[in-house]
């Protein structure tokens, strides 16, 4: 999300194991973005996603009953290594980390780890926009979590069960950017991470295209020039009316986007991408409620607090 345009459950012994396989510490810094991914300071991105698929089934309801439990094995033989159904009073710092201040995008809102910003409620992770005065000229705080420096992700399948904000100026995201920072800021000409280290947006929403889901992955191409490679999902209703099934699964040679089991965009990742090979990387996960900024329309503050909930999130190892 920063280019266009995040409590731990107990892991058994033999799921631990196997997320260790796949994770890693990210020792860079947070680098502030602009756009539909992660971007570092002064980057820009563009593009209006690719292709629009049609279809994409809804689901119903808010929090879920029980889910699988670590160490479970889904019909393509990948593990459940990790997994937030958000069931627990509090979000568990040992998981998350929060970005501060006014981070990328020009965005609007200050990211605030202050509870009335970030909670959990109903069996759902809520990360509430709210229109007032916030430090640095912000003039709405909201929340961002990250898993950077705690956990990282690689080969399988991520998903998560969300619910977005249909409010105007809404900017909801699922996504993810490279651990190891350095390596790829060592690797780059301009000393930048991004986009040579690659990002993965799983989903973005903004509320002007109020049926239309972006699945989008960013890399490096032609000598520290931006590419991208987004689609979207035109669904039946508007996106913000319910609860959505967002993933992708990813392997070394592809990653697939869908939305409630709905395949729309299916990248070959393999690369090189101008010498890098940034989705065999791990990578940390991020969710985040931005509002207006470089790609979303200006929000009325007039229509918040707006609400952005998140039932699960679910990490499948492949095997």
């Amino acid at each position: 999300m920063l280019s266009r345009t995040a409590s731990l459950i107990s892991l058994a012994a033999s799921a631990l194991a196997l997320l260790s396989a796949c994770s890693s510490s990210d020792s860079g810094g947070d680098g502030a973005g602009t756009g539909a991914g992660g971007l570092s300071t002064g980057s820009t991105g563009s593009g209006t996603g690719g292709a629009t698929a049609t279809g994409g089934a809804t689901a119903t309801g808010g929090a879920t009953a029980a889910g699988p439990k670590l160490g479970d094995v889904d019909t393509s033989g990948r593990t459940l290594a990790w997994a937030q159904e958000f069931n627990e009073p509090n979000i568990d710092p040992a998981v998350w980390n929060n970005e501060i201040g006014l981070v990328r995008n020009g965005e609007s809102q200050y990211y605030s780890k202050h509870p009335r910003n970030q909670f959990i409620d109903k069996g759902d992770l809520v990360l509430r926009a709210i229109a007032e005065s916030a430090p640095d000229g912000g003039t709405f705080t909201s929340a961002s979590l990250t898993t950077e420096g705690i956990t990282s992700f690689s080969y399988g399948r991520l998903e998560g069960r969300m619910k977005v904000p249909g409010g105007t100026g809404c900017w909801p995201a699922f996504w993810l950017l490279p651990s190891n920072k350095p390596k790829y800021t060592a690797m780059d000409r301009n000393q930048s991470w991004w986009p040579l280290g690659g990002e993965i947006d799983i989903m973005e929403f903004v509320s002007q295209d109020d049926y239309l889901v972006y699945g989008t992955p960013h890399y490096q191409q032609n000598d520290a020039t931006h590419g991208e490679a987004g689609k979207t999902l035109k669904l039946a209703t508007p996106v913000a009316n319910d609860y959505h099934l967002f993933a992708i699964d990813w392997t070394p040679a592809s990653i697939r986007w869908s939305v409630d089991g709905v395949y729309y965009n299916d990248f070959d990742s393999a690369g090189p991408f101008d010498g890098a090979h940034p989705f065999q990387d791990p990578m940390y996960l991020i969710v985040n409620l931005a509002v207006d900024g470089s790609w979303a329309e200006t929000a009325n503050p007039a229509e918040y607090p707006q609400d952005f909930r998140i039932d699960y999130i679910r990490y499948w190892a492949a095997p």
